[in-house]
This record gives structure tokens, C-alpha cells and sequence, in this order.
């Protein structure tokens, strides 16, 4: 992709016609790239499911089931700027490589670990590799989507995620009570590998992309770092609501409801279903909502207190059809943003898209460290689930208060690029 100047960052093609980034032909990268997002995400989206199992298995407080969620976020965190360092470097499908062969170990070293410490251990491995997925993918679409489509584009790939939760939840579980713990990670692990490396071929030969990138990225415009601190920081809430529903429904459909594993497991299955769709239709809205991407952000926000507060609230003793209800809902708004998080990240500084995704996701996911283990030792201690749930919503209403700041500061002519604040010069170029 032609490296711009911040002058021009965001701005959409204003001749749409001539412009050959069109739908057929970015599909192809951007439906390997969902595949490729798909495989990875088996690690951090299974846990929820295999939550039950941990803790028989490990004989664990539901503490120490989140702190399964903190290894692996915790290596997310520290890997995830060097990682992203290496996709501007080497670029998308060399980064993709290293990510599919360490993701694929760490779930590998799941089957076999004994022991409680182990078990970190391996997650933390796969953490790595998980941490360079999203810079290499999020680069991926820059380079083929005009800024028009993005939110679009955004949202197909990053329905993997959501998607490979869904099929966690789906098969995991079942196929441990059928097939045993080691078999089924063992078997997982190598699908992982597979589908990972994979696709991270088929989109060199898509894209024709060059191992080494040549040539050095030009300075980054002044203030790119503050927002991207800033935004970091409402995005980190927002994922650390994520992973706390993410992580606890099941356990809280079976300790608060007395449901079956296998109600549960479809109940998390229908969360993460509905955060897959949502994901496409809110990259959508942030393509055509005034105001770009910060908007969108804090309507997820919104949407998403509503339905935290509904589930403390009257979680408990909700009729099943309508508790289903609530869960397609949490699932919309908990689950379904990231595609738009993502895709303003990135375009904060697009010529080290693979940096400024890392340094995103290195504040992002510190929500994910701390929110499970604190989330379910909020529950050891007071026996209720709906005090951390409630707890969760009022972070996130922050969240989303700090999104429209954000948003008031912004300026610039035209289609609002995300998050451009006050000081910055508006889009001038007609070009991508």
C-alpha cells in the first residue's frame, strides 16, 4: 500500500470507480484472513468453554480459572508491539507463521500439562503467538481496503474471532466428555497448526506479498501517540468486559441456574454467534455513522451496560427463552465490537499499522489480564455473580463516556476520520 502522509490518512477514495480495491477482489484476502482468525482464536475463546473442565481437572477456585485468561493476555500484552514491530517488517504472512506455530504448541502444551503451573506456562507460549495475529491482520486489510470499507472489511475478518468461540463452545465440550481432555486439545492443537500456517500461505499467493519489506516508514505525525494511549485505554475496558462475559457464563448458568455443561456450552455458543454477526453490522455502521468510528465505539458501550446491568439484575431467575434472549444481546454488544476497535486503532498510524495495532492491543488487553481473575474472586468473596457484573458495567459506561471526549475533539472536513483530535490537519487527498 502507497504510504500517506497524515494529512491524508483516512480519507475515503473520492473516485470509487477507478479505485481496484473492490469487494472482488479484496474477498479472497479478506476471507483468508477470517479463516486465519478463526484458527487462532481456538486458544483465548476456548477457555470459556473448557472453564468447567479446568477446574475439575486442576481443582480450581474460579480465581484461578480467570487467572487461565490473565497468562494468556498477560504474553498478548508483552508481545504484542515487538509483534507488531515484526509484521511491519517482514510482513503479514511471515508474522502469521510464527503465530500459527506457537499458538498451535501452547494449546498443544494444554493436552499434556499436569499441573496447574504448567498449564500457565503453555498458555503463555501461546499468548505469544496470539499477540501476532491482530497487527498482521489488521495491516492485512489496510493494505487492501479502501477507508470506505474498512469497517466492513474489519468486520468479516474479525468474525473469525467470535466464530471460533462458537465452535469452541460447540465441540469442545462434547468432544471432552466423549473423547477425553488430551485427545481433543491434542487434535485442536493440530488444527491450529495447520489452518494457521495455511492460510498464512494462501495469502502470499493472493497478494503476492514479499517476505521482507523494503524501505522505511515515515515519521509518525505528532500527538498519534497520545491518541493512541487514549483510545487504548477506552478499548481496554471494553475487551475486559468481553472476556469477563466470555469467561463466566458458562459458570454462571451453572452455579446461579443449575444448568447442564451442555446447556451452558449452547448458551456460550449463542453469545458468541451473535457477537459474530454483530461484528459485521457494527464495522458496517461505523462505515456510514457520522463522525467515523469513536461513535460506534460508544453505542457498543452503551448497549453493552444495558445488558450487563439486565443480567445482574434479573439473570437469575429469568425465564430460559428469555435468558437466551439476554445472552443474544450480551452477545451483540459485549462480543461484537472488536472489528471496529481494531479498525481505528490501525488507522491512528497507518504506515506502522502492524505497531499501532500492538501498541493498542497492548493497553486493550490489559483489560483481559486483570478483569477475569478479579472478576471471579469478586465472586469467591461474595458469593454473587451480579456484584462484578455490575462492577464491569460501570467500567465500561466510563468507557464510553471517555469515546465521545474523544470523538467532541475530533475535527477535520468531510467524513470524520477516527480518531483525528483537534490540532491535526483534515484529509486533503483524494487518493489511497
Amino acid at each position: 500500500m502507497t504510504q500517506r502522509s497524515a494529512s491524508d490518512r483516512g480519507a475515503p477514495s473520492r473516485n470509487p470507480a477507478t479505485d481496484d480495491r473492490t469487494w472482488r477482489r479484496v474477498a479472497p484476502t479478506v476471507g483468508v484472513l477470517f479463516g486465519v482468525q478463526l484458527a487462532m482464536a481456538l486458544l483465548p475463546l476456548g477457555l470459556g468453554a473448557l472453564a468447567p473442565f479446568m477446574r475439575e481437572r486442576y481443582d480450581l477456585t474460579r480465581g484461578e480459572v480467570g487467572l487461565a485468561t490473565t497468562a494468556v493476555f498477560l504474553s498478548v500484552t508483552l508481545f504484542s508491539i515487538p509483534m507488531g514491530g515484526v509484521a511491519d517488517r517482514v510482513g503479514v504472512w511471515g508474522s502469521l507463521t510464527v503465530a500459527a506455530t506457537l499458538v498451535a504448541l501452547g494449546m498443544a502444551g494444554m493436552a499434556v500439562a499436569e499441573r496447574y503451573g504448567v498449564l500457565l506456562g503453555v498458555l503463555a507460549v501461546g499468548g505469544a503467538g496470539y499477540a501476532a495475529v491482530t497487527p498482521a491482520t489488521n495491516k492485512g486489510v489496510l493494505a487492501a481496503v479502501r477507508y470506505s470499507q474498512r469497517g466492513r472489511a474489519m468486520g468479516v475478518k474479525q468474525m473469525g474471532v467470535t466464530a471460533s468461540g462458537m465452535v469452541a463452545a460447540a465441540v469442545l465440550p462434547a468432544s471432552i466428555v466423549r473423547h477425553g481432555w488430551t485427545p481433543t486439545l491434542l487434535a485442536t492443537a493440530a488444527a491450529i497448526g495447520v489452518l494457521g500456517i495455511a492460510g498464512a500461505i494462501a495469502y502470499r499467493l493472493v497478494t503476492g506479498e514479499r517476505l521482507a519489506r523494503d524501505g522505511a516508514a515515515p515519521d509518525r505525525p505528532h500527538g498519534v501517540a497520545r491518541r493512541l494511549l487514549a483510545l487504548g485505554a477506552v478499548v481496554g475496558m471494553l475487551v475486559a468486559a468481553q472476556y469477563a462475559v466470555a469467561t463466566y457464563l458458562i459458570l454462571f448458568l451453572v452455579d446461579e441456574r443449575g444448568a447442564q455443561i451442555a446447556a451452558a456450552a449452547a448458551a456460550l455458543t449463542l453469545l458468541h454467534g451473535t457477537g459474530t454477526v454483530a461484528r459485521l453490522g457494527w464495522g458496517y455502521l461505523s462505515d456510514r455513522l457520522g463522525g467515523g468510528r469513536l461513535p460506534t465505539i460508544a453505542l457498543i458501550g452503551a448497549t453493552s451496560v444495558f445488558g450487563l446491568v439486565a443480567l445482574a439484575a434479573v439473570g437469575d431467575s429469568l425465564p430460559w427463552p428469555a435468558l437466551l434472549f439476554l445472552v443474544a444481546f450480551l452477545g451483540v454488544s459485549t462480543q461484537g465490537g472488536n472489528a471496529v476497535y481494531q479498525t481505528a486503532l490501525a488507522e491512528e498510524d497507518e504506515a506502522r499499522a502492524g505497531r499501532a495495532s500492538g501498541i493498542g492491543m497492548t493497553l486493550g488487553f490489559a483489560g483481559a489480564i486483570v478483569m477475569p481473575p478479579a472478576f471471579g474472586a469478586t465472586v469467591d468473596a461474595t458469593g454473587s455473580y451480579a456484584v462484578p457484573f455490575v462492577a464491569v458495567a460501570l467500567g465500561v459506561g466510563a468507557a464510553s463516556i471517555g469515546a465521545l471526549r474523544l470523538a467532541r475533539r475530533s475535527t477535520g472536513a468531510g467524513p470524520m476520520r477516527p480518531g483525528a483530535l483537534e490540532g491535526e490537519a483534515p484529509p486533503a487527498s483524494p487518493a489511497e
